[in-house]
C-alpha cells in the first residue's frame, strides 16, 4: 500500500464484505455500493415520509384508519428482510 494509510477493517453495510478502509470515515467497500445504499435510502425515506404524513393528518379524525403505524412497521420489516437476503448473497450476485 504505497502512499496509503490503513484505517482498519470495516464491514460494508450493503454487501457485508470486509474491506480495508482508506480513510477513517469510509463506510462502504466501493463507490458503487455507497451510491446504491443512498439511492435505496432516499426511496425508502420518501415512502415512510408519505405514510407518516398520512398517519399524522388522520390520527385524530373519526375516519382515520387504524393500524397505520403497524403498516409502516410492516414495510420496514420487509425492507430489513430484503436487506438480510441480499447480504447473504455473494457481492457478485447482488443487484443495487
Amino acid at each position: 500500500m504505497r502512499g496509503e494509510t490503513a484505517y482498519g477493517v470495516q464491514r460494508c453495510p450493503l454487501c457485508s464484505e470486509l474491506f480495508e478502509m482508506r480513510n477513517y470515515e469510509q463506510k462502504f467497500c466501493c463507490d458503487d455500493h455507497k451510491q446504491a445504499w443512498w439511492r435505496r435510502a432516499r426511496v425508502r425515506g420518501g415512502q415512510v415520509y408519505d405514510l407518516l404524513v398520512t398517519w399524522r393528518k388522520n390520527r385524530k379524525t373519526k375516519g382515520g384508519k387504524r393500524g397505520q403505524i403497524s403498516d409502516i412497521a410492516h414495510i420496514v420489516d420487509q425492507w430489513l428482510m430484503d436487506d438480510r437476503e441480499k447480504a447473504a448473497k455473494s457481492p457478485k450476485e447482488m443487484k443495487a
